[in-house]
């Protein structure tokens, strides 16, 4: 997953972006005795909460529910949880994913029930992935998959089996249980495990009428009500003295009984720009008044050249440069799971990393990074371990000597209340499309492509394919049934060269269906 890093009080980071975008004049580090033009910084406001919400810069900002907000309690942060691409922190009152219940587990000597569920509700997003690739081929499932295994004297699981619903879940869900380590038992040397887990199809949210609507997320723009806005020119000026070239801060707000601001303090940047910032923000108008007490922005532009990546090349997959999976094992195995060693890999980074206690995080979207002739069975298993740590990994592209995302990344990304930030990748299908309407549909094979609603039937192969297949697509955009939609669904054989695949990607996001999704034809796609 991509990096979790904390700003602390004496420098300030790089983040992740959208919306709600300013442009102030100023120059970055010091300034020259010429005349040249002041430089433009962008600067991005986030909505804004109470104070006792952190915040996180990375994930896309959406409509969000004050209601759901996680209040910032380092003593109830057991883990990071994942709902929708959201990032929070959880305890065991507070379930962040409906479709799962993980049972009480029956244990053997030597070992608490309760460490036993709380480590296996640390991995309910790659468990809910598993279930999600079933309810794509069988809408409406539901039950419990009973997990079977043995804690070894190093709290590592062994043995492990599952059962029930559905064999495909079960087996993905097994190789889930084989990555999660649980404390070594005590006094013996081992101890075995049952522990049911009951899926069930989410049910849509009660309304509540008392909670205004929020808006929808076509509509919606970041940081209108934030008012810092307001001492933009000022906010500007300040950052002419931050050293880093793009970050992220956080002012505190405090407000007397008129609900004028009587103080703020500033989290982020260096002591210079937290005072100036804080300075600035005391000058505000009468604006107080609760959810306004913490409120964020983003500054400058990142590079993407330093954020996690997952490189696929000849000599196999690697993890921020780190070797771990070889090609070989990949291309052999009929297993559509999460690969083993790069889902350790990325949940033991992003442990290592985390600080959930801090007023503002960063957790950025990281790059999935195949050479062209990747076959697409290769990279296909990459992206379902990684929407199954954490979906906030992009496809990129070679471009040159750099890599281009194949979704639109504007960094740093506008803070967000701990817990409300979107994915960058749209959601499935299944839940995208509305019931009854139809879904476009790309088969690529290594000889041709097929393009169709819900199933594909059109052939585009030999001479001009591609200009045919791009001109097909404007023509389905235009129709009605599709003219205010961007989704799309991407199918490919597991032998396809990724090159060719991204192809029909870039085809597509210049035809407007940018919220497509990638996966193997041979499983249904994704």
């Amino acid at each position: 997953m991509v990096y979790w890093m904390a700003i602390v009080s004496a420098a300030i980071v790089a983040c992740g972006n959208t919306g709600g975008t300013n442009l102030g004049s100023a120059n970055l580090g010091s300034a020259k005795a010429t005349a040249e033009p002041p430089v433009a910084i962008r600067v991005v406001y986030g909505d804004c909460a109470n104070k006792q919400v952190a915040f996180v810069s990375g994930p896309k900002p959406r409509p969000f529910d004050p209601e759901t907000v996680i209040p910032q309690d380092p003593q109830a942060a057991v883990g990071v949880g994942f709902l929708d691409g959201r990032v929070g922190t959880y305890d065991g009152a507070h379930p962040r994913d409906e479709s799962l219940i993980v049972g009480q587990p029956t244990v053997g000597s030597g070992f608490d029930p309760a460490i036993v569920k709380r480590y296996v509700r640390r991995w309910t997003q790659a468990l809910t992935f598993c279930y999600d690739q079933g309810a794509e081929v069988t809408p409406g499932l539901a039950g419990t998959i009973t997990a079977e295994f043995t804690i070894d004297a190093d709290g590592r699981a062994k043995a492990v089996t599952a059962s029930g619903v559905d064999d495909n879940v079960a087996t993905c869900i097994a190789g889930v249980i084989e990555n999660i380590e649980f404390p070594a038992p005590k006094p013996g040397p081992s101890a075995v495990v049952r522990v049911p887990l009951t899926f069930h199809a989410t049910q849509p949210a009660k309304p509540r009428p008392a909670t205004p609507p929020a808006p929808s997320v076509a509509d919606y723009r970041p940081g209108t009500a934030n008012p810092l806005r307001a001492q933009d020119p000022a906010i500007v000026e300040c950052l002419r003295a931050q050293p880093a070239r793009h970050g992220a801060m956080v002012v505190e707000l405090g407000f007397d009984p008129t609900g004028a601001v009587s103080h703020a303090t500033a989290f982020g940047g260096t002591a210079k720009v937290r005072a100036c910032v804080a300075d600035a923000a005391k000058k505000l108008e009468q604006v107080g008044g609760p959810g306004l007490e913490r409120c964020g922005f983003a500054f400058g532009r990142r590079s993407l050249s330093g954020l996690a990546a997952v490189d696929i090349t000849a000599a196999g997959i690697a993890w921020n440069g780190a070797a771990v999976a070889s090609l070989d094992d990949i291309v052999v195995s009929p297993s559509a799971a999460p690969i083993a060693p790069l889902s350790a890999a990325v949940t033991a980074y992003e442990q290592a990393s985390t600080d959930a206690s801090e007023v503002l995080v960063i957790h950025e979207p990281g790059l999935i990074r195949p050479i062209g002739d990747t076959p697409m069975k290769v990279v296909t298993r990459v992206i379902a371990t990684m929407d199954a740590a954490r979906d906030s990994f992009v496809l990129a592209a070679k471009d040159g000597a750099d890599w281009r995302p194949l979704r639109d990344l504007e960094l740093p990304a506008a803070p967000v209340p701990l817990g409300t930030g979107g994915s960058w990748n749209p959601p499935e299908p299944r839940s995208r499309a509305p019931a009854g309407h139809a879904r476009i549909v790309v088969h690529v094979s290594p000889s041709d492509l097929r393009l169709g609603i819900d199933h594909p039937f059109l052939v585009f192969h030999g001479t001009g394919e591609w200009n045919r297949f791009e001109a097909k697509l404007r023509e389905l955009k235009a129709l009605p049934s599709f003219v205010d939609r961007t989704d799309i669904t991407i199918v490919t054989d597991d032998d396809v060269p990724y090159a060719r695949a991204v192809h029909v990607i870039d085809a597509a996001n210049a035809a407007g269906f940018t919220a497509w999704r990638v996966g193997l034809y041979a499983i249904g796609g994704r």
